[in-house]
């Protein structure tokens, strides 16, 4: 799969798009802290059984406070419930984005760490597939040679230019062993290694790449969860802010009645 001698370096992308973490403090404890409170109307819920009939009037009164509706106990213990949730949500996301922002630094240097051995690699392809034409050269040349040899010492007479051919053609001989080794000796210096190098880097880059995917699939639900927090704060206040309750209700609801 991945290069041989005469191959470029195969090794999959690395784009990696490492999302910005922003501050979630902020977000998330704007979310769960619903502004106003839902405003205590008084401090005792009016009496069952008045002492002298009311009027209208003030029996609308005690089901209202400045004009709004009060909340009954099963409203009220829901707003709490509901306010409670928001802000144990808030403590969460703030804890898990410290988490995330804490894990980014790391991941971006292990990225940072496979493009440079990436750039190393492919360094090495490029002078291998560069000598690879020189080898090829040189082997031609030594096929030629051979074959004139062989023509030359195969002829039972020669002229005089052919025997002084064959003369200078076994003076290269030594000339061509020393091009031989020197050849060989650089191929093996340019393969050391290299393909258990292109091996160990395709682990390395993979796990690279599944952990900052990991980081970015976390971050985009972290936002997304900020998002839903933000919307049901929305919901909140729509619900239960600035909405008038009995302060004896919320004592009761307190202490679990």
């Amino acid at each position: 799969m991945f290069l041989t001698p005469a191959g470029t370096l195969a090794v999959g992308s690395l784009v990696v798009a490492l999302a910005a973490t922003g501050a979630v403090s902020a977000q998330a404890q704007s979310a769960a802290n619903t502004g106003v409170a839902p405003a205590r109307a008084s401090t005792a819920r009016p009496p069952a059984k008045p002492a002298a009939p009311a009027p209208a009037s003030a029996a609308t009164s005690a089901a209202t406070a400045g004009g709004k509706k009060l909340m009954t106990r099963d409203e009220l213990r829901v707003c709490l419930q509901r306010n409670d949730s928001q802000k144990a949500r808030s403590t969460v996301l703030d804890e898990l984005a410290a988490a995330i922002n804490s894990q980014r630094p790391e991941i971006e240097q292990a990225l940072d760490a496979i493009r440079a051995e990436r750039a190393i690699l492919e360094t090495r392809a490029t002078n291998i597939r560069e000598f690879q034409p020189k080898m090829m050269a040189f082997g031609q040349k030594v096929q030629a040679f051979n074959t004139r040899l062989g023509e030359l010492t195969g002829k039972s007479r020669m002229t005089t230019g052919e025997g002084r051919e064959l003369e200078d053609m076994r003076k290269q001989i030594p000339g061509l062993e020393a091009q031989r080794k020197a050849l060989n000796d650089e191929r093996d210096r340019l393969l050391e290694g290299y393909e258990e190098g292109v091996k160990a880097f395709a682990v390395r880059a993979k796990a690279a790449e599944e952990r900052a995917a990991d980081w970015n699939r976390r971050k985009s639900q972290h936002t997304q969860d900020i998002e839903d927090l933000t919307a049901a704060a929305a919901d909140w206040r729509r619900d239960c802010a600035d909405r008038p309750f009995l302060e004896d209700d919320e004592k009761a609801i307190r202490a679990g009645k």
